[in-house]
């Protein structure tokens, strides 16, 4: 009678467990100076005429990919566009999660990591080649707003 049980209940057993659903991905936007810092991540010439950047980084939790599009260049006095549409650079690669009393995200691009410091479930913002919180100037920050989906 056992058997009989465990033959009409091994099916049941047999079957997959459900795949635990996958996290959403995170993007974070912003408008930060193009100084010398930030030339500095992404090798943009210290002579290019550019003043401004936007940003847009899409974080996959669960695979620990990335991918980033900014553009960097001159304003257009009254507007948030670029002179000339700026130039425009997509990106992706990994990035990493170092957990502590500040939980900092380093993206890899190239041989360089970009760090980051998660400031509550809706903020990144860009840390130095010290691992400081950068400053921006009158016009932009270096803080990255999470959109809602």
């Amino acid at each position: 009678m056992n058997f009989l049980f465990f033959l009409l209940l091994l099916p049941e057993a047999m079957r997959p467990l459900p795949a635990a659903p996958l996290k959403p991905a995170e993007i974070y936007v912003a408008s930060t100076p193009c100084d010398s810092p930030v030339r500095a991540y992404f090798t943009i010439p210290e002579n290019d005429e550019s003043e401004f950047m936007t940003w847009k980084i899409t974080l996959h939790p669960d695979t620990r990919q990335y991918e980033m599009r900014y553009t960097y260049g001159m304003t257009v006095p009254g507007t948030r566009g670029f002179r000339n549409g700026g130039t425009t650079v997509s990106r992706n690669g990994s990035f990493s999660v170092r957990p502590g009393q500040r939980t900092v995200i380093s993206l890899a691009v190239g041989d360089k990591q970009i760090p980051f410091a998660r400031i509550g479930d809706g903020l990144l913002h860009l840390l130095d080649s010290e691992g400081k919180l950068m400053i921006g100037n009158g016009a932009w920050s270096y803080t990255f707003n999470r959109q809602k989906p």
